[in-house]
C-alpha cells in the first residue's frame, strides 16, 4: 500500500494501522490479537464476551481456555485480507468524527481497547440531526422494525406530522403485535410482516433469546416470506433504515432500484458480520455514485456492536 496523501493525525494513526496489518501473516495478526485479549480483558469480562458471543454468532466465537479462538482467525483473516478495502473505506469518509471511530473499530478488534470515547452521546441512533434532514413528505422504511423503538425515535426527533407514510417491516410476529399497540396512535403506519431480501422467497424464522437478534436462515419450523424492496413498495421511498442481524447486504440488493432512482437516505447496521463495515459502503457507491458517508457508534466499551452508516445523496 502506498500513502499518497499528506496526513496528519488520526489519518497518520490509520495508515500506520494498515500497514502493520499488512506485513504480518494472518497467523501472526492472531497471536497478537489474543496477547492484547489476554492482557487488555480482565477474566470477569472475557467470560462474559465468551457468552456473548455464543448467543450472537456473527462474528464467531471464542473460548480461550478450550483453544477455541474462531473469534480471533475470523477478525484476523478479515484485517488480513482486506486491509486496502478498509483503507479506501477511511478515506471515503465525509467527517472526521467518522474516521475517529472507524479507526478506533479496527483498533478494538486487534488491541481490545475501548470504545468509551467514540460512543455517541448527543443524537439518537439512525438520526443524527446534522446529517438526516427529514420533511413531511417523508416515505421512511424500517427494516428490522421491532417494537417499533426507531419510529418512535423517528417521531421524537421529527415530530409526529414530520413523515407522509413509514413502512415497517418485522419477521417476529409477537413483536409485531407489540409494535402496532405501540404506534397505534400514528396514522399512515403500514405493517409488513416479511423479511427484506435480494428476491421473493421463502425463509425460516431463527429465534435468539434476544428477540431483536431474530434472523432468517435456510432450514427451520416456522416459513417466512422474503420480499424485494423494489418489488414491495412502488411509490418513491425517501429514507431506509436497516438492522437486520447480518441481512443488510441482501436486502441493500433488494432495493438497488429506489436507491438508483429515488436517492433515499440509508442509515445501514454495518457491524452483524467482519465485512459490513467495508462491504455496505463499497455496495451503495457501486449501486449509486454521490452518496457521502458517515459513521455513528451507539454500542458498548467493550466490544463493537451498533455501528451505523449514514448515507445521503449528495445533489
Amino acid at each position: 500500500m502506498e500513502n499518497n496523501l499528506n496526513i496528519y493525525g488520526v489519518d497518520y494513526n490509520l495508515f500506520n494501522f494498515i500497514n502493520l496489518i499488512e506485513k504480518l501473516s494472518i497467523e501472526d495478526i492472531k497471536h497478537n490479537m489474543l496477547y492484547y485479549f489476554r492482557k487488555n480483558i480482565n477474566q470477569p469480562t472475557r467470560d462474559y464476551l465468551e457468552k456473548y458471543f455464543d448467543q450472537y454468532t456473527f462474528w464467531g466465537s471464542i473460548h480461550d481456555k478450550e483453544g477455541n479462538h474462531n473469534l480471533l482467525n475470523n477478525r484476523a483473516t478479515a484485517l488480513h485480507e482486506h486491509y486496502n478495502d478498509l483503507y479506501k473505506t477511511y478515506y471515503r469518509l465525509d467527517d472526521y468524527r467518522s474516521k475517529i471511530i472507524f479507526y478506533c473499530v479496527l483498533i478494538n478488534w486487534y488491541y481490545f481497547t475501548s470504545l468509551a470515547s467514540v460512543t455517541e452521546k448527543q443524537f439518537s441512533q439512525y438520526f443524527d440531526l446534522d446529517i438526516m434532514k427529514c420533511d413531511k413528505d417523508e416515505v421512511f422504511v424500517d427494516v428490522g422494525a421491532y417494537t417499533g423503538d426507531t419510529i418512535l425515535s423517528y417521531i421524537r426527533n421529527y415530530g409526529a406530522d414530520n413523515y407522509k407514510k413509514i413502512y415497517c417491516y418485522e419477521i417476529t410476529l409477537s413483536t409485531i403485535e407489540t409494535m402496532k399497540k405501540n404506534l397505534e396512535n400514528y396514522n399512515n403506519i403500514i405493517y409488513r410482516p416479511y423479511g427484506a431480501s435480494d428476491k421473493t422467497s421463502k425463509l425460516y424464522f431463527s429465534a435468539n433469546k434476544d428477540f431483536s437478534a431474530n434472523t432468517l436462515s435456510e432450514t427451520g419450523i416456522e416459513e417466512i416470506k422474503t420480499v424485494r424492496i423494489d418489488d414491495d413498495i412502488e411509490e418513491p421511498i425517501t429514507f431506509i433504515k436497516m438492522d437486520i442481524e447480518g441481512g443488510e447486504q441482501a436486502a441493500l440488493r433488494g432495493c438497488i432500484n429506489q436507491i438508483k432512482n429515488h436517492k433515499p437516505k440509508l442509515a445501514i447496521s454495518i457491524y452483524h458480520n467482519n465485512e459490513d463495515i467495508w462491504k455496505i459502503p463499497q455496495m451503495i457507491d457501486d449501486i449509486c455514485p454521490g452518496y457521502s458517508f458517515h459513521i455513528r457508534y451507539h454500542g458498548g466499551s467493550i466490544f463493537p456492536t451498533e455501528l451505523t452508516l449514514l448515507a445521503v445523496y449528495q445533489k
